[in-house]
This record gives C-alpha cells, sequence and structure tokens, in this order.
C-alpha cells in the first residue's frame, strides 16, 4: 500500500478507498477462477496487465449508476 499515491488518486477522482476496494482482485470471492488469479498475482507478475484487461472485460472496475442504485421499484 502506499497512501501518498492513493491520497494523489483520490483528489484526482474525487474519491477514497471505497472505489479501490471494490475493484481489487483481493477483495473478491473464494471461486477457484478468483482464488487462480490471486495465485498467479502473487507469483507470476508478468500476466498482469491481462489479468486488467480481463478484469474490466468482466466489468468488476464498472462504476455504478448511483441514480439507477438509489431508484426505488
Amino acid at each position: 500500500m502506499n497512501p501518498e499515491k492513493c491520497a494523489h488518486y483520490w483528489g484526482e477522482v474525487g474519491t477514497n478507498c471505497g472505489i479501490c476496494f471494490s475493484v481489487c482482485p483481493f477483495s473478491k470471492g473464494h471461486e477457484w477462477y478468483h482464488d487462480g488469479t490471486r495465485w498467479f498475482i502473487e507469483n507470476v507478475p508478468t500476466v498482469d496487465p491481462l489479468w486488467v484487461s480481463l478484469d474490466d472485460s468482466l466489468g468488476y472496475g464498472a462504476h455504478w449508476d448511483s441514480e439507477e442504485y438509489w431508484r426505488e421499484e
């Protein structure tokens, strides 16, 4: 963790740790594919760009529409 880098990023995006926690691969469940991804992140850092691309394509890093979330049904 790099607190200075985090604080700088918060200033850029206007938020706090919530986004980082929600998109962090280490905050996902313990399904076999998440466990496998964590293993690769820890042991084979050369494929990190692949995991970022897959994470984005699966929508894990997507921002939620707050109006849609809070809309009453």
